[in-house]
């Protein structure tokens, strides 16, 4: 009998080592802070530690021209489950002249330190913002402005009458701040990237004098972004790509000379020696020279301005890629590298240099992938990408692929996918290669319904790629797609479904193309360290958590409708990753909150287990423990 129990007790012990350390815990959304402001076209907030004391402030731009620091989270909001007011600590305006409003309307606001990391010292960060007007103003953590650089104002043009400027508008623009330097002895840097569209005036204008040029130029290449370095510490312009500029040809010597020596990795990137052999002195690589470095930067998907930014990285030629058959780009010759071995064994003699430190501008965009020389601004490599979709490797098969979801609106892809998959009302479908060259696998990611005999209208959100929990052979990814009615479906790289879960995150189908009323839903993956991804699903009137397993964690009731993908940062300081939600009337902060004491909870059973273990273990060997009490 004993031995029974002892059996007993052990496997208890192993189960409650399985609830303790393979569990993933729970998590659940709470509803924190509301602050009153116009946030359709404004930047995203950005969320930085002004007094370095871990607690994170929130900083947004306003449609008049200022940057508003907003206090900490409330103590109070901790254990509060309704939308609490934000103070406002600090207003700063980013009027480059006293009384002239035009042009000072914010289009990006960025953060983030100038200086390399210190063991003991605290970072300060540093607040950049840009107007309209093409104008780069930089604050330190308390917004006092340190400098204000115009980098050019693009064209433009005055009222008739003496009346205001009218500037083009400004569209997937981005900031990077960041610590790494350009030139020697700079203090960090800041990117900036955008593209301008002629906007429409309420009343007539007439092009101002010598202003003709410009817009023609400007409107020659609407869809191109303009790229611009600057020094960090100061301001100062370091190199800048336009729109409507072709590179020059410069002598090899120059190209191998950059202007931070041995911080570029010529002999990976090998962009000079394809130079020096193709024909035109502008042309950039195709993008299979790069494809590892570039399937790195995947998954991919561009759903509204606010997914234009940038990132550095370090980029090197690929071994196993090659451009294909007919590419001028196809084979390199060997005179090529020996030139750019020597002038790149020239370039950092003696010099300890970090093979993947940043060399390259990663833009991701609404036409895919733009990759720029991280010295010169010169374009690299592109990858075009379709916007709407997610992109990347579905099936470990080293190929991209692509991911949409087609709903009842859709042309005839859809209907030729639907009558392969009988009837279905909406579909994930999956294809494959740059060019697309083959269909991979559709599924049908909604239930056919009916409204007065015909079938009801559906529209999906644009998917989520995560990493697959399939264990063993090649790293696969699933793919999860949400649709009006507020269903959510995972499916598997093969094109089964995995599963499928109701949530409240619906919305109304847009009547109108570019209806501004219509709220924009989004699929999110949160990350928690040391626990699996979690999946944010946000409808009209609803923010829904759930796991990636399907499981549904919970919902918060949304006072209004968001109009842009949400922001996620650490707002509470709590190391969790948070949501902020922006409406047509406010800001939304919610909390991500983990079950409390799992930490605890974990230890506990962990102890009980190997308590039960080792007195079992005792009692096998013919040893009874004794417990002595004083």
């Amino acid at each position: 009998m004993a031995g029974r129990l002892d059996a007993a007790a052990v496997s208890l012990a192993l189960c409650s080592v399985s609830v303790a350390f393979l569990g993933g815990g729970t998590a659940r959304l709470q509803p924190s802070w509301r602050f009153a402001v116009d946030a359709h076209d404004a930047p995203p907030p950005v969320v930085l530690d002004v007094g370095g004391d871990g607690s994170p402030d929130v900083l947004i731009a306003s449609h008049d021209g200022h940057l508003l620091l907003l206090s900490s989270l409330h103590e109070s909001a901790s254990h509060s489950n309704s939308w609490l007011p934000l103070e406002v600590l600090r207003k700063v305006s980013l009027r480059s002249h006293l009384g002239l409003a035009t042009g000072s309307f914010p289009v990006a606001v960025a953060a983030g330190s100038l200086d390399p990391p210190r063991e003991g010292e605290r970072r300060r960060d540093v607040v950049v913002a840009l107007t309209e007007d093409w104008t780069v103003s930089a604050f330190d953590d308390q917004l006092h402005l340190l400098w204000r650089h115009s980098i050019g104002r693009p064209s433009m043009a005055r009222a008739r009458g003496g009346g205001e400027l009218s500037f083009p508008s400004l569209h997937e623009v981005s900031l990077l701040v960041s610590d790494h330097s350009i030139y020697a002895g700079d203090r960090g840097a800041v990117l900036i990237a955008g593209r301008t569209e002629p906007k429409a005036s309420l009343r007539p204008v007439a092009p101002a004098a010598g202003a003709a040029n410009e817009s023609s130029e400007a409107s020659a290449h609407p869809l191109q972004l303009e790229y611009f370095a600057l020094e960090g510490g100061s301001g100062a312009h370091r190199w800048e790509h336009r729109a409507a500029d072709l590179l020059d040809a410069v002598g090899e010597e120059n190209l191998l000379y950059p202007q931070a020596e041995y911080r570029l990795d010529v002999r990976r990137v090998g962009r000079h020696a394809v130079m020096s052999e193709v024909d035109a002195p502008d042309a950039e690589l195709h993008w299979r020279l790069f494809s590892d470095s570039l399937m790195a930067q995947l998954p991919h998907v561009w759903r509204h301005p606010r997914d234009t930014t940038l990132q550095l990285a370090h980029f090197s030629r690929s071994r196993r890629a090659a451009a294909p058959r007919g590419s001028r780009h196809a084979a390199l010759g060997a005179s090529g590298f020996t030139r750019l071995r020597r002038g790149a064994a020239a370039v950092s003699r003696g010099a300890a240099e970090d093979s993947r430190a940043p060399n390259v501008v990663v833009a991701r965009r609404q036409h895919g992938v733009e990759v720029h020389h991280l010295y010169t601004g010169r374009t690299l490599t592109q990858l075009p990408l379709e916007e709407a979709q997610a992109h990347a490797d579905l099936n470990g098969d080293g190929k991209i692929d692509h991911v949409a979801a087609l709903s009842s609106d859709e042309s005839a892809e859809l209907a030729a996918s639907r009558r392969k998959s009988g009837g279905a009302e909406c579909l994930a479908l999956a294809r494959t290669g740059v060019p697309v060259r083959e269909q991979l696998w559709n599924a049908s990611i909604c239930r056919a319904e009916r409204k007065r005999g015909k079938l009801a209208t559906r529209t999906a959100a644009a998917p989520l790629l995560l990493r697959s929990a399939a264990s063993g052979g090649r790293a696969t990814m699933d793919s999860v797609l949400l649709v009006s009615t507020g269903q959510l479906t995972s499916v598997g790289a093969d094109g089964k479904q995995k599963w499928n879960v109701m949530t409240e995150a619906s919305w109304r189908p847009s009547s109108a193309e570019g209806d501004d009323a219509a709220a924009f839903p989004s699929l999110s993956l949160l990350s928690r360290e040391g626990e699996d991804a979690l999946i944010l699903a946000v409808g009209e009137r609803h923010a829904c958590l759930v796991t990636a397993e399907g499981a549904q964690l919970g919902c918060v009731k949304l006072p209004s409708s968001p109009v842009a993908p949400p922001t996620l940062a650490d707002f509470d300081g709590d190391g969790i990753v948070d949501v902020i939600l922006s409406t047509r009337s406010s800001l939304l902060g919610i909390r991500v909150l983990t079950s409390a004491g799992s930490v605890l909870k974990k230890l506990l059973f962990g102890f009980m287990a190997l308590a039960a273990i080792v007195i079992a273990t005792l009692r096998y060997n013919g040893i009874t423990p004794k417990v002595a009490l004083d």
